[in-house]
């Protein structure tokens, strides 16, 4: 524990001295210049929406049909998948693409062992009960039955093959190594080469230099506020500009495209958000924080951005609190 607490404040520091250089590198007129505005997406997750103590079918709906939300990211956690060894149920994520394809909406589709949401590798019970090897092998019959599968889905525009998939600092996961997600990618790439596979790295812990080079675009997360057990609410004090600078350079060296594919639009704090009042969920994020994180988005000029804690934003509005909702009503109606 010493140890991880010890990497991830010299990552900390590292990432923060980077960031001094980029802002005091950029030109004034950059750093006011007017946001254009990216493509707008969001990240949406049943489990999370039935955990926030909604019907996450009436969530997709409201996002759908009241947000004009046209752009996601889904993803498919392995214990809702598999949840006995070899018997695959697929109904949850297909219903999804069924209501999104009604509205002629489209989504970024994550698989693989590490998904989105703590505690990031959402693993089935029996896997636990196997060696490593067979935990790879597991994990790569994983990804060829999801793929072959849902192949024939024309909404799916790409896969996101893991999700942070080289980041030892946050998550509840065994160790993944770069050799057995690169076959995952070949893997994908294999059984469907008609789509791009993608992966999220951190876009402040993370040098993405691990991932850029195998996949065909590289989605990054970007959050001002976090949570460690350690050191407590962290800031990250970061311009656009050190997300613009750092997506620059790994075009220039990879020739790969960044996006951002998650983008932080609710609260982190030391419990779940089902465990604070609505008071002190809003003394975190609120409305006009919304409005300033999709600013910040914009002015770093990349694109697609998707939003994440969308389910949040409905429970909020479900709870007597429409203002999040609201502002995020009036950011995806100015959508590109």
């Amino acid at each position: 524990m010493k140890q991880q607490s010890q990497t991830l404040v010299g990552l900390l520091a590292i990432y923060f001295g980077l960031a001094g250089l980029v802002f005091v590198g950029t030109r004034v007129e950059e750093v006011i210049e007017p946001p254009r505005q990216p493509i707008w997406g969001a990240t949406f997750m049943p489990s999370y929406a039935a955990f926030m103590g909604n019907d996450p079918r009436a969530v997709l709906v409201a996002l759908l049909d009241e947000l004009g939300v046209k752009h996601f990211r889904l993803t498919i956690p392995w214990d809702r998948l598999e949840a006995n060894r070899g018997q695959f149920t697929f109904a949850e994520i297909e219903w999804q693409l069924d209501e999104i394809k009604k509205r002629g909406g489209d989504a970024i589709l994550a698989i693989g062992r590490r998904t989105p949401r703590w505690p990031e590798c959402h693993d089935p019970a029996w896997l636990k009960a196997i060696s490593p090897a067979e935990q790879d092998a597991a994990t790569l019959n994983l990804i060829k039955t999801e793929v072959e599968k849902l192949k024939e889905r024309r909404e799916i525009i790409a896969w996101q093959v893991e999700n942070e998939p080289l980041l030892r600092v946050f998550g509840r996961c065994e160790r993944h190594s770069r050799k057995l997600w690169q076959s995952e990618v070949a893997l994908a790439r294999q059984l469907d080469g008609s789509r791009p596979v993608v992966t999220t790295e951190s876009g402040e812990l993370s040098t993405w230099f691990g991932t850029a080079p195998s996949v065909d675009a590289l989605g990054i997360s970007i959050y001002h506020q976090t949570w460690n057990n350690w050191l407590g609410k962290i800031i990250y004090p970061l311009s656009p500009a050190f997300y613009r600078r750092r997506t620059e350079f790994t075009r220039a060296l990879f020739n790969k495209p960044v996006f951002v594919s998650e983008l932080q639009a609710e609260p982190w704090a030391g419990a779940a958000l089902t465990e604070l009042s609505i008071d002190d969920q809003l003394r975190l994020e609120d409305a006009p924080s919304l409005r300033r994180m999709a600013d910040f988005a914009a002015s770093t000029r990349l694109s697609p951005v998707y939003f994440w804690g969308a389910e949040w934003w409905y429970t909020l509005r479900e709870q007597g609190q429409p203002d999040v909702w609201e502002t995020a009503k009036e950011i995806f109606k100015n959508r590109s």
